[in-house]
């Protein structure tokens, strides 16, 4: 994260460590203490958040709470802050800077067992009392009104609300003691215990889980009392609708992402971004992109509004297709065929450089085709040649053990195998 402050990240530290008044928070964020009054005890602090829906693939849809852009950037400072006090533990990944659920997949990949849970009423379930009173008792110790100010502009309608730029973080550090229990009950059982955001997984090479972790029969599961203690001595609970158990024999999904072998994108994901780019080119931007709004599947709350402002509807949904086409990327790499071809394809819908693909020239230009017209005397095999080393290959490429020359080719870019006449 980048510093949005004058001050120093260590004199930033030591000053919240030293917060006993709500004018020591004033001067923390940086912000005036009559401006801070206001927000606190204003008759308008309701009208300081706008309250939307936006649909969710199952269960009720998700309610966002959104502050207004004052008490929002009231609210970066505090979480930046806020990042900087917080020990992240290994074994979290959400909402954390160079984590995402790519890296929290990897964990998981290849065990014979996979355990998903869903923590309930995620963020509604962090109160007020619980955000102050976790800032007054160590690590953190700061003074009791310093601790209710932050509780206050942290919090609406007494929990801490979807939409919030400080809500993650603050979830993180609620969480910080149940990561650490969690992980010693996995490594109890030689487990492997990850959590992002309200998703928790559990794994391991075993063919079975114990049963103080989750108590399965054919078709009921129930989390086990060590488990539910832990939760339950924490303030959650598990969300009875969202608890899976997959063997390696069926498709196990982490955060989203299939990990039977590697962390990789769900086939739904890719069929339905291609079917949005056909549409794309077949009916037109404007019309696909109403179809999506029409589903329920927008977010903007703005654009589903104004569906009739063609231009303002249209840049919308070539970001949402550089997010889904982003997306293919940051887990299967810059290089992969699928990214490419949809990138490649976006540029010419829009028919501008959405994604710059200078890099696949390079590719291009390393590609070299050979051809013979004498194919007798001529032997081939796969392998690849590295520099002052010499030419890797299988030795079944060999014919009796005979050896071949090495040529090279454009600098070397290339080893050529061919037999020795």
């Amino acid at each position: 994260m980048v510093n949005i402050f004058k001050k120093s990240d260590e004199e930033l530290k030591k000053e919240f460590y030293n917060m006993i008044s709500r004018k020591d928070v004033a001067k923390l964020l940086d912000i005036e203490d009559k401006s801070l009054r206001y927000f606190l005890y204003s008759d308008k602090n309701k009208s300081m958040y706008t309250t939307f829906e936006i649909p969710k693939k199952k269960g009720n849809p998700r309610r966002i709470n959104a502050p207004n852009e004052e008490l929002k950037n009231i609210q970066r400072k505090l979480s930046y802050v806020l990042n900087l006090i917080y020990k992240v533990k290994p074994c979290a990944y959400g909402f954390i800077n160079n984590k995402n659920i790519k890296d929290n997949a990897k964990n998981h990949v290849k065990k014979k067992m996979i355990l998903n849970i869903d923590l309930k009423d995620f963020f509604t379930q962090i109160h007020f009392g619980r955000v102050r009173g976790m800032l007054m008792k160590p690590p953190y110790g700061i003074g009791v009104q310093a601790a209710t100010v932050i509780a206050q502009i942290a919090c609406y309608d007494g929990v801490l609300p979807q939409g919030a730029p400080s809500s993650p973080i603050l979830t993180n550090m609620i969480c910080s003691p149940l990561d650490t229990q969690l992980t010693n009950l996995a490594k109890k059982y030689t487990l492997k215990y990850t959590r992002y955001a309200d998703d928790i997984t559990f794994s391991t090479y075993e063919s079975t889980l114990p049963k103080s972790i989750l108590d399965y029969q054919v078709n009921s599961l129930t989390i086990g009392n060590e488990l539910n203690h832990i939760l339950n001595k924490n303030s959650f609970s598990v969300n009875p609708d969202k608890v899976h158990l997959n063997n390696n024999y069926t498709r196990q999904e982490v955060t989203g992402l299939v990990v039977n072998k590697f962390p990789n994108i769900k086939r739904e994901y890719i069929k339905t971004l291609r079917a949005i780019l056909n549409n794309c080119t077949k009916i037109g931007v404007y019309e696909t992109a109403l179809e999506y709004i029409n589903k329920g599947y927008c977010k903007n709350k703005e654009i589903a509004t104004s569906k009739e402002d063609k231009e303002k509807v249209c840049n919308w949904f070539k970001c949402v297709l550089k997010g889904k086409i982003s997306y293919v990327s940051q887990i299967r790499g810059y290089k992969d065929y699928i990214f490419l071809k949809y990138a490649q394809k976006l540029n010419r819908i829009f028919n501008e450089e959405i994604f710059n693909l200078d890099y696949v020239d390079d590719f291009i230009y390393n590609v070299v085709v050979l051809e013979t017209s004498n194919l007798d005397n001529v032997s081939q095999g796969s392998g690849f040649f590295i520099k002052d080393i010499g030419l890797f290959t299988n030795y079944h490429v060999t014919e009796n053990g005979e050896f071949y020359n090495v040529k090279t080719y454009k600098m070397e870019i290339l080893g050529v195998v061919s037999k020795e006449l």
